[in-house]
């Protein structure tokens, strides 16, 4: 059953002081440090719009010792004191909590942790309790109505935990994890453990064992599973690890004075936090400042016009795409911003009939063909278990293929698999086993291929195959939603399922598109509009090259491909076109050397002279790029040609990243905003002509990118497929011409070319 109630537990102390030391220094005007307090709202404002809690509260630690320092002396003795550029923020940060009416809880002789506890404890069973944290200590607070979301590395990079995630982690139960800390010991607390045994010693003991004391009843007889050396380890330690059970234990029995109800989130002073976040020149986070509205997030009963109207929503949504949510105002008020910021027409003429086409096209669904993907997942489970035996196999033994930690051990501790070039991740700065780190691994060891086709299969079998068929409605067909207003390009973007993640790369992932069939006495029809953004860059460039190429209808990869590597087009190889493909559309992304280098098997030597020679042959696409980015510093945000606007506030961020992330997408944004414009705008005229002339030889099913699918009977594809390419490839002008290419099916993955 789902809880209604959410209360977002803020881990304040261990937020603040990760955000302190993940930024490079920033200060305001006056020199005032200010890099702790963009990073603690950083990571607290994604919480608020990833959770949509209906509580809050943030709690820390106060100065003076806790009753871990009477049981060890030397608890946090290895800490240094906070440097004064960390403690002078504190109270700003606790000031904008104030603003936004969220309560905070501090009590002397507890940490932070202890507090967390204790209220995750008084909550009632129907409340979820998400405790937010960068931290591991946390787990075992666990239960059936709490968990924990993680921040791993720096803001974005969240890991959410629950019983069953720690099973498949860590291979440990919530109520486990302090008698793991208690032998493992934690080096940041300067808890010990028990010296000489680390963390998958730790973990084998516990999952053997089953607790503590366990392990001790075990060293007691002299149990064969112990090996000697770590047997000695166990008796030498054991005053250390009770004592570091001690004091990694959080007892939820403590008193403390909690309110629920004076969590709940509501109203606040907008115009204060706005204030205070001007004054310390951290202007970033004021567009991502919660509303009054957003559905899950603050108390709509006193604001309800702007939910209850979606007309205010989208124009809401127009002036400002980059935010998650809206304050409520006037529509009428809305509407004349609309006009002054020269946005009226795309609401108007685009999104505002737009609605009432998604709409249709979420009532008519697309039949799914539940038996099949029945068959896939049983086929799947089948495949797991082989892969799973041959994976276990080539390791030499059982381990939880899922755990990143015991993965870890078996490739770069027992397999001795090479590390050379492989990222570190995470406070302990183990290796990394996420795919991108991985794939560098391909080659040197047969698992390595074994684990990517296990995870494949594995997501593949939870996302789509099981998860599909339980959102068919009782017509047997699957109802995604739709949603205009949560891209900020302009994107539009479905839910229940995702239909942008169902996967088309593979032949696994294609095996899901098969699902999508066509009805009864119809056919599947997919209008897919060929390289746009490409297109689009080359009119708004003006770029005589691109357009020529464009013009002239050639393959314009392969085009590219000769113009870099200096060949005739006719002797372009398959691998040079390719390079050219990764090159043009990384371009668009305004992806750097580095990154070309990541995407590609270039070396970063080779993206970069790629890159150059690139703008040698473009020229005025550079040039065009180049006044993109100084477009976006001079005004703080970029339109497309039809006005569309998105605005970047980390575009004068001190923080290189977050500036080079937003000069990255104020590069793609007129591209990509524009073709979101053009396929919107080919909806609604396509809708209005079926709806006028061919409502039963024809209907429009799903939007997917850049692609249109429809249900046509077969007797009508001739004529139709000429309308609808007509209708898409005319909708807007270029200076070269839009392409729309066809195809027909049985299903969404068998489909055939259609016409020339």
């Amino acid at each position: 059953m789902e809880l209604k109630k959410k209360l977002l537990l803020i881990d304040g102390h261990a937020l603040f002081h990760r955000a302190f030391h993940a930024l490079p220094a920033m200060s305001n005007s006056d020199g005032f440090p200010t890099g702790a307090i963009f990073g603690f709202f950083s990571m607290f404002f994604k919480a608020l719009a990833d959770i949509k809690p209906t509580h809050a509260v943030v709690v820390f630690d106060v100065p003076g010792g806790t009753f871990r320092d009477k049981l060890a002396a030397d608890y946090k003795a290895t800490r240094k004191a906070p440097p004064d550029e960390l403690t002078m923020q504190l109270p700003k940060v606790k000031e904008i909590l104030a603003g936004l009416d969220i309560p905070i809880y501090e009590k002397a002789g507890f940490e932070a942790d202890d507090l967390l506890g204790i209220i995750a404890a008084k909550t009632a069973k129907d409340v979820l309790n998400i405790i937010v944290t960068g931290d591991l200590d946390l787990l075992q607070l666990i239960d059936s109505h709490t968990e924990v979301y993680r921040f791993k590395i720096g803001f974005s990079d969240i890991q959410i935990f629950d019983a069953d995630k720690m099973v498949e982690i860590y291979g440990l139960k919530p109520s486990q994890w302090v008698d793991y800390k208690a032998i493992r010991g934690d080096a940041s607390d300067n808890i010990p453990g028990v010296p000489g045994i680390g963390e998958k010693g730790a973990l084998d003991l516990i999952k053997t064992f089953g607790s503590l004391d366990g392990v001790y009843e075990a060293v007691e007889k002299q149990d064969k599973k112990i090996k000697p050396g770590i047997l000695k380890k166990l008796v030498d330690g054991k005053d250390k690890a009770h004592l570091s059970k001690k004091l990694a234990y959080i007892d939820q029995k403590n008193h403390l004075d909690f309110d629920f109800e004076k969590t709940k989130i509501g109203d606040y002073d907008r115009q204060k936090v706005i204030k205070l976040l001007n004054e310390l020149g951290i202007k970033a986070l004021i567009n991502r400042l919660p509303g009054l509205v957003s559905k899950g997030i603050f108390d709509t009963k006193k604001n309800s016009s702007l939910e209850q109207k979606p007309e205010a929503l989208i124009t809401a949504y127009l002036l400002n795409p980059g935010q998650r949510s809206y304050e409520p105002q006037d529509l009428a008020v809305l509407i004349e911003r609309l006009k002054k910021h020269g946005l009226f027409g795309i609401y108007q003429e685009i999104e505002l009939p737009l609605m009432q086409v998604l709409a249709n096209m979420q009532k008519r669904g697309i039949k799914l063909d539940t038996a099949y993907l029945a068959r896939l997942s049983k086929d799947a489970e089948s495949e797991i278990g082989k892969l799973t035996q041959k994976i276990h196999k080539l390791a030499g033994g059982e381990f939880n293929i899922a755990s990143p930690i015991q993965l870890r051990e078996i490739l770069f501790d027992k397999l001795q698999i090479p590390v050379e070039g492989l990222r570190k991740t995470g406070k302990t700065k183990a290796l990394s086993t996420a795919a991108g780190q991985l794939e560098k691994l391909r080659g040197l060891h047969p698992i390595v291929d074994s684990i990517f086709d296990y995870r494949e299969l594995t997501k593949l079998k939870s996302t789509y195959l099981d998860a599909l068929p339980k959102l068919v409605g009782k017509d047997g067909r699957l109802h995604t939603q739709y949603s205009q207003t949560i891209a900020a390009t302009g994107r539009l973007s479905s839910s229940e399922p995702n239909l942008q993640n169902i996967p088309i790369k593979t032949e696994l992932g294609n095996q899901v598109r098969q699902a999508f069939v066509a009805d009864k006495g119809y056919v599947l029809a997919s209008l897919d509009y060929s390289q746009i953004e490409l297109r689009i860059a080359a009119s708004l460039a003006n770029d005589p090259e691109m357009i020529k190429i464009f013009q002239n209808g050639g393959d314009f990869h392969a085009a590219t491909a000769a113009r870099i590597f200096g060949v005739k087009e006719s002797e372009v190889t398959p691998a040079q076109r390719r390079d050219a493909k990764t090159i043009n559309f990384s371009v668009l992304y305004g992806v750097s050397a580095f990154g070309l280098s990541e995407r590609s098997e270039m070396t970063r030597a080779e993206a970069g002279e790629h890159i150059k020679k690139y703008y040698e042959v473009f020229k005025q696409l550079k040039i065009y790029i180049d006044s993109v980015i100084e477009q976006a510093h001079k005004d703080g945000f970029v339109k497309n040609p039809l006005g569309r606007v998105r605005f970047f506030p980390d575009i004068h961020s001190p923080n290189w990243g977050l500036r080079a992330a937003a000069e990255r997408a104020a590069v793609n944004m007129p591209m990509q905003s524009l073709a979101a414009d053009i396929l919107k705008m080919a909806m609604i005229k396509i809708e209005s002509r079926i709806k006028n002339h061919e409502s039963r030889d024809c209907r429009m099913l799903l939007t997917v990118h850049d692609e249109l699918v429809f249900e046509i009977k077969p007797e009508k594809v001739d004529e139709l497929i000429l309308k609808l390419k007509q209708i898409m490839e005319s909708v807007y002008q270029l200076k070269v011409p839009i392409v729309v290419e066809a195809k027909l099916g049985p299903n969404w993955k068998d489909m055939e070319k259609y016409g020339a």
